[in-house]
């Protein structure tokens, strides 16, 4: 067996373009799957950072807990670290730098749990004590370190009532008074404690973190302390096994999570689940959403081995073809058909030694400069850290596990053919030709076209059936992969688009005693068209079950009537538009105002079990809606049921009962949202900030200049993904063409000793050409339709879009290959031609 490897050695050493040819596919193909592996885990780890510079090092937010809560919390194995943010309150202060945040909002907490929640101290050091202070940097223009300010800290008030810790900033808030009934108060401060601290550094205003539940516009900067106890905790759980979260957070909040909707308002705690880091560290979204990416990954997996399969198998099957008389030599003398077998395998064992850590790195490397390339075109503009690049072990252990599958799926064929044709037939070296008489009749249409070359290309073809498969194989694979991963990009791009397609581009959320600045926005001029809705100060809350479907009544909750009696109930949102928004509402659904301007619309569009979209109710036209509003009993009849959503509630899942707000003056509104479509977007953004810079306002037109940003990111690395699998493909085809060109020369050889002119012999080579382009193109577009569709089935289990025939692809599919093919047998064709006849017809193939 040493002898046999030796040779095998020897053999590698003598046909070196051979062997480079397939080291470079093995390298192509490892650093491919090395390189997607390493992209994956470097955009997993940047979204990770992301979401921790978001919201911190957490897992599950608890608003509510006592100080025996965080003693049995801290003493839970399941639990990692448990941080204790104390919420002193909030300080007006002498500076105002923005009308939505007057105040300072001074929280307590550790330097340790400071640093978990992912916060950044900018300058300065950390408060040792309840007398030092760090600030926000949006007030480090004012507020230096080293000077010394003295804060009168309490809650937040409108009336008599507290407003929540972390909420938005209004002036004039609704709120109840001692007799129940809703009256407009000034918001005011009653300090609780005053104290004198000194600045000792400043931080990063990446504060989210620090905001007590789903508060995201807080109205005060960020100060933090230490030292200050309160009954006012924020305690941040990280947990040991995020894996296991369901059972961990249940444990904790003593309730099945997956029938959290079951518990609302019956919970211990107010709490909120960190789901965007659970997302993403460990992979945690919905079934289908789950099954999507293993769809996707397992095609593109599947794609890349077997492309890779067929580049380097080809490789090894013109090696054996080449070899073939020499197995039957060594066969003569007493090698075993599992020694020869053993002999072609240690040559794949040979190769990939070179070739798989010369892709594991190759791989890596071209990541790492990708993606400071990208870094740089990107200036933080998504990420304000750029993508992280990183490396997982797992992924490289996977990558050489794959590369050694792919190795010896392509080497076990040949192995096999070696080892099991008999001497004689291998001392041949015939067993690649068949000839059948009866098969190789040329059609007429043939011989007037091509004479006599096109005759012999078509006989040639017939009776090498073997080699001319092998080349119809590797340009069909390569047509395929192009065509699917083109079809992937169109699928991806189609998503993105489809996603702020809302025939506006401008999100304003108010509150809504702001009526005046609401009224002053739609003045404004460069508006093109809009939407305002508002929603009612409380819910209609509908126990009638009987249009309820089954998977809805889950979500029901016990309420209280006016009565006192308790019932279980479904909150159906009132939302109130005005009378122009009515009006093109109605219009959308094909319904005339005059019909319908007193009566409701029933918008109901749920997620089913099976994550599609469906109705919640089975109310229809001429239904009338029964309910308590406010505890009090309240009818509403139903003008028309609909799954289409009004302006601005596109990406929402619930059951909203639909009004005209002029026609139901009664029902008072505590929040609106104005939906714009704007000539200029950047200018009115501008004035509407001008009008009242306390409004929250989402320019969507920047938003999809980001994802469009993102988008042109994931074509980056998507196209490169295409250009290594069409050098795969290209060397492959390569590999192929020439070598068996090679393996003719004597055949070429004879044929011109006897007579054959120039122009004959082109002739033939120009029809094998087509031969190979049209037959290959056939199956190519077709397989290639059939995988764009399956990946577009792949992703229509989350998103719903037509599938479209990828012409493009197929146009520049057809003109790469014969342009490519033509080329590749012109280079081979010149080196044969420069051949001397008789030395080539007495040489054997080494």
């Amino acid at each position: 067996m040493k002898t046999l490897n030796k040779i095998s050695y020897k053999n590698i050493k003598l046909n070196k373009k051979r062997t480079i040819g397939t080291i470079v596919g093995i390298v192509l193909a490892v650093s491919l799957l090395c390189a997607v592996a390493t992209l994956a885990v470097s955009f997993r780890q940047t979204l990770i950072d992301a979401t921790i510079a978001d919201t911190g090092y957490t897992h599950l937010k608890i608003k509510n807990a006592t100080d025996e809560n965080i003693k049995i919390f801290k003493q839970n194995r399941d639990i990692k670290d448990v941080n204790v943010i104390n919420d002193a309150g909030y300080a007006k202060l002498d500076t105002v730098f923005r009308k939505d945040k007057p105040y300072a909002h001074i929280y307590s907490l550790d330097k340790q749990s400071f640093k978990n929640m992912g916060l950044t101290l900018l300058k300065g050091t950390y408060p040792k004590d309840d007398t030092e202070i760090v600030v926000s940097e949006d007030v480090a223009s004012i507020y230096k370190i080293g000077d010394k300010i003295t804060l009168s800290i309490g809650n937040r008030y409108a009336g008599n009532e507290v407003i929540p810790s972390g909420y938005e900033y209004e002036p004039l808030e609704w709120m109840y008074d001692a007799n129940g009934v809703r009256k407009i108060f000034e918001e005011t401060i009653k300090t609780e404690m005053k104290k004198e601290f000194t600045i000792v550094g400043i931080m990063s205003n990446n504060d989210q973190a620090l905001r007590p539940l789903a508060y995201k516009n807080d109205a005060g900067y960020s100060f933090v302390t230490n030292g200050i106890q309160t009954n006012q905790h924020i305690v941040c759980i990280s947990l040991n096994d995020p894996i296991n979260y369901k059972e961990s957070i249940s444990q904790i909040l003593g309730f099945d999570l997956d029938k959290e909707y079951e518990y609302i308002g019956k919970t211990p705690f107010e709490y909120e689940v960190n789901y965007e880091l659970l997302r993403w560290e460990i992979f945690a979204f919905s079934d289908s959403t789950i099954t999507m990416f293993y769809a996707v990954i397992s095609i593109i997996i599947a794609i890349i081995i077997t492309k890779s399969v067929f580049c380097i198998r080809n490789s090894f099957v013109i090696s054996t073809t080449e070899k073939i008389q020499m197995y039957g030599m060594l066969a003569s003398i007493g090698a075993t058909k599992k020694q020869i077998k053993r002999s072609v395998l240690f040559e794949g064992v040979l190769l990939g030694l070179i070739g798989i850590p010369i892709g594991v790195i190759g791989g890596i490397s071209a990541v790492y400069v990708l993606l400071n390339i990208v870094n740089q075109l990107l200036e933080g503009y998504i990420f304000s850290s750029g993508i992280s690049f990183s490396v997982s072990y797992l992924s490289i252990i996977i990558s050489i596990l794959l590369g050694i599958v792919t190795i010896y799926f392509s080497a076990i064929s040949s192995a096999r053919k070696a080892a099991k044709v008999s001497p004689m037939e291998q001392l041949r070296g015939n067993t690649e030709i068949k000839i059948n008489a009866k098969k190789l009749k040329t059609p007429k249409i043939i011989k007037t076209v091509f004479k006599t070359g096109g005759v012999l290309a078509y006989k040639n073809l017939k009776r090498s059936k073997k080699k001319y498969r092998t080349t119809i194989i590797s340009l069909t694979i390569s047509i395929f992969t192009f065509i699917s991963m083109s079809g992937f990009i169109s699928e991806t791009l189609k998503i993105s688009a489809k996603k702020y397609a809302y025939g506006y581009n401008i999100s304003v959320e108010a509150s809504a005693s702001n009526q005046n600045f609401i009224d002053n926005i739609l003045q404004l001029e460069d508006l093109e068209s809009y939407s305002l809705l508002s929603l009612a100060e409380d819910v209609l809350e509908v126990s009638d079950d009987h249009k309820m479907k089954e998977f809805m009544k889950s979500y029901m909750s016990e309420t209280t009537d006016e009565n006192g009696k308790k019932t279980n109930s479904y909150p159906f949102t009132i939302a109130l538009l005005d009378h122009t928004s009515f009006v093109r509402y109605a219009d959308q659904l094909n319904l005339k105002y005059e019909d319908i301007k007193k009566k409701a619309i029933l918008w109901d569009r749920q997620m089913c079990d099976d994550s599609a979209e469906c109705r919640g109710f089975d109310y229809q036209k001429g239904d009338k809606i029964k309910g308590t509003y406010l505890g009090k009993p309240m009818q509403i009849e139903i003008a028309h049921a609909t799954m289409i959503p009004p302006k601005g509630l596109e990406s929402t899942y619930t059951t909203y009962v639909i009004l005209e707000r002029q026609q139901f003056p009664s029902i008072n509104t505590i929040y609106s949202q104005i939906v714009l479509q704007s000539k200029n977007t950047q200018k009115t953004v501008e004035e509407i900030k001008e009008i009242n810079d306390s409004f929250i306002i989402v320019n969507l037109e920047e938003t999809m200049k980001n994802e469009k940003i993102l988008g042109f990111v994931a074509c980056v690395f998507l196209y490169g993904f295409i250009g290594v699998i069409t050098l795969i493909g290209v060397t492959n085809i390569f590999n192929t063409i020439t070598s068996n060109l090679e393996l003719r020369q004597k055949e070429f050889a004879m044929m011109k000793s006897i007579g054959m002119t120039k122009k004959e012999f082109n002739r033939m080579i120009n029809l094998e050409t087509l031969f190979y382009c049209s037959k290959s193109l056939f199956f190519g577009i077709l397989l290639g339709v059939l995988g764009s569709f399956t990946i577009h089935k792949a992703f229509s289990i989350k998103f719903d879009n037509a599938f479209e025939l990828p012409v493009l692809s197929i146009l520049l599919s057809i003109i790469f290959v014969y342009v490519l093919v033509y080329i590749i047998m012109k280079y081979s064709m010149n080196k044969i031609n420069k051949q001397n006849i008789m030395e080539t017809i007495r040489k054997d193939n080494i």
